[in-house]
């Protein structure tokens, strides 16, 4: 709070604050605070701003640097404010003077700092095509002399929006993988959305909201300059007080906790953390964490507001921080025809190349690319079957490269509504079984790393690009269940194998495998019909689980209850024990020179348990 602020400033010894602009402003401008550093008003200080694209900059700026009369001032943004996207007509040059130096979001992109954005406009589709949106979805589309503001929050295009974004956000987040924002275009919108999405939602996809509730709540909204602790004693709007209340009490229901309006910043903190974690799917917001948020987990920015300039470039950027190859661009679908406004604010902030830069491929032009590389990669492996054939480790580092550059595309390609495997020349099914045999070659050297370098060392398999989220629990038992239903006996062999082929597509899933084939092989053919297929494959997974832990527990000296009790906090927390965890686990403390080896086995076979028996 301010006070600490205070205390800080008033310490002589402390030589670096860090802090918010609005705390620094309050400690100015309150006496009571002020005389306490006064002595700093004449030392040499530097002050760096960061984000001093914000509008408040104005007055707050000039009394802190009214206050600091031998201060240095340096200032950071992403997104100036220049002529063209002032608001009250003040630039970033006012305030700070001329540009020292310019790092653009075409520099950040090339230097792989951050990643680009795939912007798809959804709306202008055929009208005869039932299964999409209707082109009045876009403002621009609707004849001179109909009311634009009552078409766009008009409850049919609502719903049709909330349709496509349920149906859309497996697919842009990677089955769920990535987490994503919907900006909408005010308050009373946002409520609307905020109740469809509640009524049509499946039960285990979570939503969240966060909103200001002050009374100018939706003013500037295209540029995003409402600062949500900027003001104290603002006035409130008690409607969207209200409707806030009720958002978070749905949010303390689905987490356990108890938050209100009334401990807002508590709120705010909370949902920042679980949106970092991917424990909330999609968050409604109006303004708030359009900038200055980061997380690598969301990747998807859907937008039914209109947005310019510097508000555009901020809130598109929440989607782009890296992270690893599967996730190779920002995804932002706009409901509204945002293109226009997109080239002003690349024209602004970037530089002649930046649409080149920032905008990722056409589906069309990455379409040419993968059959271009699975044209060289059926030359080096013409059938699934060539890959066992490959001689030496030259030819296999080959195929790996080929088949990781298709991976690659694919893994962009499929954000994009065409994309289809059977528009490529390749199926589905063939794709994945290269895929297996790329993670054969994976774990084979893998395995032998203590063997002699090998050129296959120094390949990047991009593991990542290969998990997939398709096969759950529920999923394995409507598969295996339906093999009940099926008479002949090769059917089913054909059958089963197809389902156990599933778990080689999958690095983590192929550890599960070797237990779904005991299930079947044993424990099926005892099973009388498919309605009881559920509960005897609960029963034998939690038994191959609880033999499991107590095979390592005798073998380690490990009481199995606390066993059981560091996996469940590394279920919790996703932190493997650390090592003195471990060693209190224990039923007697181990040697020394044995104890590191029995904790590197310990969080070895955590993480084996969590992988083989998690779903």
């Amino acid at each position: 709070n301010t006070y600490s602020l205070v205390k800080q400033l008033n310490d002589k010894n402390r030589k670096l604050i860090v802090t918010t602009i609005q705390k620094l402003d309050i400690a100015i401008g309150r006496e009571a605070y002020l005389k306490q550093f006064a002595y700093l008003a004449n030392e040499k200080v530097v002050v760096i701003f960061d984000e001093c694209h914000r509008s408040q900059f104005g007055q707050t700026h000039a009394r802190i640097k009214n206050f600091f009369k031998n201060a240095q001032l340096f200032g950071f943004t992403g997104t100036p404010i220049f002529a063209d996207n002032n608001v009250g007509g003040v630039t970033t040059v006012d305030v700070f003077g001329e540009c020292l130096h310019k790092y653009i979001i075409t520099h950040a992109i090339s230097d792989n700092n951050v990643l680009g954005f795939a912007v798809e406009y959804v709306g202008k589709y055929r009208q005869n095509d039932a299964d999409t949106l209707d082109a009045d979805i876009f403002a621009d589309a609707m004849v001179e002399g109909i009311n634009a503001k009552e078409v766009l929050e008009s409850d049919d295009r609502l719903n049709k929006i909330t349709d496509y974004i349920l149906a859309d956000w497996k697919r842009k987040t990677k089955q769920g993988k990535f987490n994503a924002f919907f900006a909408v275009s005010s308050i009373d919108v946002l409520k609307k959305y905020y109740k469809l999405l509640q009524a049509k939602k499946r039960d285990d996809f979570s939503i969240a909201t966060i909103f200001t509730y002050k009374a100018n709540e939706d003013d500037s909204s295209d540029l995003l300059d409402i600062d949500v602790f900027g003001e104290e004693n603002a006035v409130i709007n008690q409607y969207s007080r209200d409707f806030l209340e009720d958002c978070i009490k749905d949010y303390n229901k689905l987490y356990s906790t108890n938050f209100s309006t009334d401990r807002f910043y508590d709120y705010y903190r909370d949902l920042q953390k679980r949106i970092k974690n991917k424990q909330v799917d999609l968050v409604l917001v109006v303004n708030m964490f359009l900038t200055g948020f980061d997380s690598p987990l969301l990747n998807t920015l859907y937008v039914d507001k209109n947005l310019r300039y510097h508000g555009l470039i901020q809130a598109y950027s929440r989607t782009n921080r890296l992270l690893n190859s599967d996730k190779p661009h920002g995804n932002i679908v706009s409901f509204r025809n945002l293109k226009e406004a997109t080239d002003k604010a690349l024209a602004l902030f970037g530089d002649e190349n930046a649409k080149d830069v920032v905008f990722k491929k056409p589906y069309d032009v990455q379409k040419k690319e993968f059959e271009d590389k699975l044209v060289e990669l059926r030359e080096k492996v013409a059938t699934v079957v060539d890959v066992d054939n490959l001689q030496g480790e030259e030819e296999k580092a080959g195929f790996v490269k080929t088949f990781r550059d298709l991976l690659r595309i694919k893994s962009s390609l499929e954000t994009f509504a065409e994309f289809n495997f059977n528009d490529f020349g390749i199926t589905e099914q063939e794709f994945y079984d290269y895929q297996s045999k790329y993670l054969d070659i994976y774990e084979d050297r893998k395995n032998s790393s203590a063997g002699p370098e090998s050129i296959l060392d120094q390949i990047d398999f991009e593991i990542e690009l290969t998990i997939r989220d398709i096969i759950n629990f529920d999923y394995i038992i409507q598969l295996i269940a339906g093999l009940k239903n099926i008479s002949s006996n090769a059917v089913r062999e054909k059958k089963t194998e197809e389902i156990l082929r599933l778990f080689d597509r999958d690095v983590q899933l192929r550890k599960k495998k070797d237990l779904i084939k005991k299930f079947i092989e044993e424990n099926l053919p005892k099973i009388s019909k498919s309605d009881d297929v559920e509960k005897a494959f609960s029963e034998f997974w939690a038994s191959e689980r609880s033999e499991s832990l107590k095979s390592i527990a005798k073998n380690e000296n490990i009481p199995v209850e606390k066993f059981e009790h560091l996996i469940g906090e590394y279920l919790y927390s996703q932190k493997l024990p650390n090592p003195q965890e471990i060693v209190d686990s224990l039923s007697e403390p181990p040697n020394f020179r044995k104890r590191q080896g029995i904790i590197e086995r310990i969080k070895n076979a955590i993480q084996s348990i969590v992988d083989i028996f998690e779903w």
